[in-house]
C-alpha cells in the first residue's frame, strides 16, 4: 500500500498533469477559434468570389448579346453599303449612257445645221 507521501506526490503529478491539460485545452481552444475565424473568412471571400463570378457571368451574357446584335447590324451595313455600290455604278453606267446620248445628239444638231447652212449657201450661190 503506498504512504501518504507517495499519495500526495501523485496528487500533485494529477494536479500539476490537470494544469497542463487544462493550458493546452485553452491553447486548443484559440486554434480552434483563431480557425473558425479562418474559415468564417474564407466563406465570406468565397460567398463574395461566388456573387462577382455572377455578376460578371451576367454582365458577359449582356455583352455577348451586345455583341451579336452588333455583328448583325455590321453585317446589315456590309449589305447595305455592297447594295448603295451597286446603285452608283448603275447610276454612273446610266449617266455616261446618257451623256454619250447628249453628245450624239448634239453631234447631230450639228450636222444638220451644217447641212442646212450648206444647202442654203448653195441654194443662194446659184440663183
Amino acid at each position: 500500500m503506498p504512504t501518504n507521501r507517495e499519495l500526495l506526490k501523485k496528487i500533485a503529478d494529477c494536479d500539476h498533469k490537470k494544469i497542463k491539460l487544462s493550458e493546452s485545452l485553452k491553447d486548443y481552444s484559440k486554434l480552434i477559434a483563431a480557425k473558425e475565424s479562418l474559415l468564417t473568412t474564407k466563406a465570406e471571400k468565397l460567398s463574395r468570389a461566388n456573387e462577382e463570378t455572377l455578376n460578371l457571368q451576367k454582365q458577359y451574357q449582356i455583352l455577348s448579346l451586345k455583341y451579336e446584335k452588333l455583328q448583325k447590324r455590321t453585317k446589315e451595313n456590309e449589305d447595305r453599303i455592297d447594295f448603295l455600290h451597286k446603285e452608283m455604278r448603275s447610276v454612273r453606267q446610266r449617266a455616261n449612257v446618257q451623256r454619250q446620248y447628249l453628245e450624239l445628239y448634239n453631234d447631230i444638231d450639228r450636222i444638220e445645221d451644217e447641212t442646212m447652212a450648206n444647202y442654203y449657201r448653195r441654194y443662194y450661190l446659184n440663183l
